[in-house]
């Protein structure tokens, strides 16, 4: 029973972390824009980690949730439903460099043992309907699980592949510890301390 309600406890945190407005970074200069609303050249990035007690004889892990979200045009180079093979090519390798390639963008410390799990992976329209609208983003969602703590580790970030990205915001929250930081167009190290 003891498991059961921590996991209920973490789903809640994680849902009220991911979906929250309080979580989605907002700058207060002219130069910058709400997180939460499509834009293009910027991304969010968000990591939470939950420890899960063993059962039987299993070792203590800690789990969590990922997820990346941008405009369709930083990741893809356009926003509408795929139409030329061009087109439908570029979807096929971003859609696979973020199904098998994720552990080179988000690198954890090799001694954590940490693995992804995809949860989720689309172009998500604005609106009812995929072939008129405007506006998509691009989301990749998953779960992660390592068998160390990734508190007093790090963690190497590196999008360097999309280059319509100019800027994501990066939260990760590992039990008290939450750290906030803005990625540019280089590989970036965070210290979980």
């Amino acid at each position: 029973m003891k498991n059961y309600n921590l996991f209920i406890t973490f789903s809640l945190v994680l849902n009220i972390f991911f979906n929250s407005h309080t979580f989605a970074a907002t700058k207060t200069s002219k130069n910058h824009r709400e997180k939460h609303h499509h834009s293009h050249g910027s991304a969010t990035l968000s990591i939470a980690f939950d420890q899960v007690e063993p059962k039987n004889n299993e070792q203590t892990r800690f789990v969590g949730q990922v997820e990346f979200k941008s405009s369709a045009h930083d990741v893809l180079g356009f926003e509408h439903t795929p139409q030329s093979e061009a087109q439908k090519n570029i979807f096929k390798k971003t859609f696979n460099e973020f199904e098998n390639q994720i552990e080179e963008m988000i690198q954890f410390d090799k001694i954590l043992n940490c693995h992804f799990k995809k949860i989720l992976i689309e172009q998500k329209f604005e609106g009812p309907s995929k072939s008129h609208t405007k506006h998509s983003d691009w989301v990749a969602q998953y779960s992660i699980s390592c068998e160390k703590s990734p508190l007093s580790s790090k963690i190497i970030f590196n999008f360097t592949r999309f280059k319509n990205l100019q800027d994501i915001d990066v939260t990760v929250l590992i039990d008290q510890l939450q750290k906030s930081i803005e990625i540019k167009k280089e590989p970036l190290t965070l210290e979980l301390k």
